[in-house]
């Protein structure tokens, strides 16, 4: 079962992703693109552009990562202000702790799902990952997890 999650990491994401579109690189030409749309060619190369600067885009997120996670020894690069957004226990360790940029974390097999849906806003349950995924949602501190945990046992009719 896959549920949506809709949340403040979204507009984090978004902004993030906005910020590195206004900000301009070298060689940019705002004339450039409106100068060939009409040949078909240039259109295609156009697109091919555009599919580059969604990875660039991808890239520069990924520069931007200023934590690590790590589950079960393997580190999962992050940013704080999307697992903040996400989490009341970041929330408030990031508080306390605003220099914190390594987190050794357990239950990783429900974490791992977590830290994936906050960048994806996509959580997916199974049978053999739910009570996994609800006891690091309780200790994380995301109700909306959680709840679609509780929602997805009751399907099951386990609740």
């Amino acid at each position: 079962m896959e549920v949506s999650l809709t949340g403040h990491a979204d507009s984090v994401l978004r902004g993030l992703s906005r910020q590195r579109r206004l900000s301009p690189s070298a060689g940019d030409s705002a004339g450039d693109s409106d100068a060939h749309a009409e040949d078909e060619e240039d259109a295609h190369a156009e697109e091919e552009e555009e599919d580059a600067h969604a990875e660039d885009e991808e890239d520069d997120l990924s520069a931007l990562c200023d934590c690590c996670l790590v589950l079960d020894g393997v580190p999962h690069r992050a940013h704080r202000a999307v697992l903040a957004a996400c989490s009341r226990y970041f929330r408030r360790l990031f508080a306390q702790q605003p220099h914190v940029d390594k987190i050794d974390v357990k239950n990783s097999p429900g974490v791992s799902l977590l830290l994936e849906s906050m960048y994806s806003s996509r959580l997916v349950l199974s049978p053999e990952t739910a009570v996994h995924v609800e006891s690091a949602a309780r200790f994380l501190e995301m109700p909306g997890a959680l709840d679609a945990c509780r929602r997805f046992s009751l399907l099951l009719g386990g609740g």
